[in-house]
């Protein structure tokens, strides 16, 4: 059984899954993020495969029975092995599968791991409207929600008012953060509004010198801060 890992904001979306499974010698984490190898070895099997090149390799003719991934659009990231009796995929976002995904993002799948009844919907109806092969669809529940409520939080006291910012990512650059966050936060910071700054994990790789700026901002000023902890 192996879990392809993009890195450690992952985790937190497939661990459940495989903390359920009994016999755990048979479970094999992959994962392209250094940082993620160190934090998950010492209660897991991981590899570590920094080499894109090495690592599409591996992918492309990875001998198993199951795939888990939190991948989308396979088939175009890394190829489906011969080798593989089924590719299995869990959802990272509660969105729609039809409104922030490519239209083939989830073609090649043999069953999905759907966080409810609206998701497996939108998967069949596209089924039928671009006339894909069946898939076997398991309402799973949103896994992160486990991870996420098993955490005891402490509401914190502040005389100063809160604003956090947590923006989403797309692939054409004209994302919020990319064109308004920076802009937001000062006329924030102006107005004496304490500000938290979640980017999201694609704005931090994709968006680096904007994110560059709010940090070195986030280091001088007091009124902003940064969260990066998946």
């Amino acid at each position: 059984i192996i879990f392809f890992n993009e890195g450690i904001s992952h985790n937190q979306f497939y661990l459940d899954f495989i903390n359920k499974i009994k016999d755990k010698k048979d479970v094999i984490i992959i994962t392209n993020q250094f940082n993620n190898y160190l934090k998950l070895k010492k209660n897991y099997q991981i590899l570590y495969f920094g080499n894109k090149l090495i690592l599409k390799f591996v992918l492309d003719n990875i001998n198993c029975k199951y795939f888990f991934t939190t991948t989308t659009d396979l088939g175009e990231n890394f190829k489906k092995s011969k080798k593989c009796d089924e590719y299995i995929y869990i959802f990272h976002s509660l969105a729609s599968c039809n409104k922030i995904y490519k239209k083939n993002a989830f073609n090649n799948y043999d069953v999905i791991c759907a966080n409810g009844e609206y998701q497996i919907n939108e998967l069949k109806k596209m089924e039928l409207l671009y006339n894909l092969d069946k898939k076997k669809y398991l309402n799973t529940g949103y896994s992160f929600f486990n991870h996420l409520f098993a955490k005891e939080i402490t509401p914190k006291k502040n005389k100063l008012k809160k604003i956090l910012i947590a923006p989403s990512w797309n692939l054409r650059g004209d994302s919020f953060f990319d064109l308004y966050c920076e802009k937001l936060i000062k006329i924030f910071i102006d107005n004496n509004y304490q500000i938290i700054l979640r980017p999201h994990p694609e704005n931090i790789k994709r968006s680096k010198k904007i994110f560059e700026k709010l940090h070195n901002l986030s280091i001088i000023n007091y009124f902003l801060s940064i969260d990066t902890n998946s």
